[in-house]
């Protein structure tokens, strides 16, 4: 070999190195925080049940025609709860997964190995799913929210606002009231989150609780009659039966007169119970609406700026 040809191999060798370190330098552990990131995976991608080799046994694809990814425009909304670190034969060196984990952080990994994560929906289900490279996830967007608005008092604007309202997501649900709870915290001021636990509701709302586990702020479940949320408690050890009392949830509130209330709920209240009036009240309650009749609405609304006619009365 010539002394050129030898030179050359050895800057050759050297530039590699050099890179090969400088990837190791760089590599940075990655937060993931489905708090306030929208994390999506694109049609056609396919989940597996084990990590294992980058994805062995039980698989599917995710489509439209897959019962369990609600895929829109091509792209499927995803939590992630899990990671899987590979080496060079396949085999898993570190992982973790916890089923309702909404923040963790990766550590860093250099190149040589591969980074799978585990992923579930994010509505119509919250269907666990499977693992998949991490380099198919979408990530960095931000998520969307709902905008929230002062509900009018006059009754024709405020019946166009009820008639009008728009049936809600999971998703976007919790992130408007992370967003509004935090906002709180920062004034500050209490707050103080009801959540219809009713026949009808329960599904949607424990979705959206469980959303907000990480988030400040006392959260109540209410039907006839009105519990602290407990994370992963099953809707029947609440001993709660299929009524709708919203009255008695706000008359059982201990809560400071410049608190914010929200309210989740398609305002059927059906149990009769008259709200206590509270003219000292001058802080802010936030109707969380889940369309249904509007006349079931307006009558509440009339009973609820009665009872509290120095509040600021919002919603969305």
């Amino acid at each position: 070999m010539s002394r050129l040809l030898k030179n050359l191999v050895v800057f050759a060798m050297t530039m590699v190195t050099f890179i090969v370190l400088g990837m190791a330098a760089k590599a940075e552990e990655i937060v993931i925080d489905n708090n306030t990131v929208q994390y999506t995976v694109s049609e056609t991608t396919v989940y597996w049940e084990s990590s294992k080799y980058g994805g062995v046994g039980k698989h599917n694809t995710i489509s439209e025609e897959n019962p369990y990814t609600n895929v829109g425009n091509g792209i499927l909304p995803v939590r992630i709860n899990g990671y899987s670190v590979l080496d060079t034969d396949g085999e898993i060196t570190n992982s973790y997964f916890d089923e309702n984990v909404q923040k963790f952080t990766i550590p860093a990994i250099t190149s040589e190995y591969k980074l799978m994560v585990h992923i579930d929906g994010v509505d119509e289900g919250n269907y666990r799913l499977g693992w998949i490279e991490f380099e198919q996830v979408n990530y960095g967007e931000e998520k969307t929210d709902y905008d929230v608005s002062v509900i009018p008092e006059e009754k024709e604007q405020e019946q166009e606002w009820f008639e009008k309202s728009e049936q809600k997501n999971v998703e976007e649900t919790a992130n408007t009231l992370q967003e509004n709870v935090e906002t709180d915290s920062e004034i500050p001021r209490e707050s103080y989150i009801l959540a219809d636990f009713s026949g009808s509701m329960f599904d949607f709302q424990n979705d959206v609780l469980e959303k907000l586990e990480n988030t400040t702020g006392k959260k109540y479940v209410f039907s006839e009659s009105i519990a602290e949320f407990v994370l992963g408690k099953d809707r029947w050890d609440y001993n709660f039966d299929g009524s709708t009392d919203i009255a008695n949830a706000l008359n059982t509130l201990n809560m400071s007169n410049d608190s914010h209330v929200y309210i989740l709920s398609d305002l059927c209240d059906n149990c009769g119970t008259k709200i206590e009036a509270n003219e000292d009240f001058c802080g802010e309650i936030t109707i969380v609406y889940y369309p249904t009749d509007s006349w079931f609405a307006l009558d509440f609304m009339k009973q609820l700026r009665q009872a509290y006619p120095n509040a600021t009365i919002t919603g969305f």
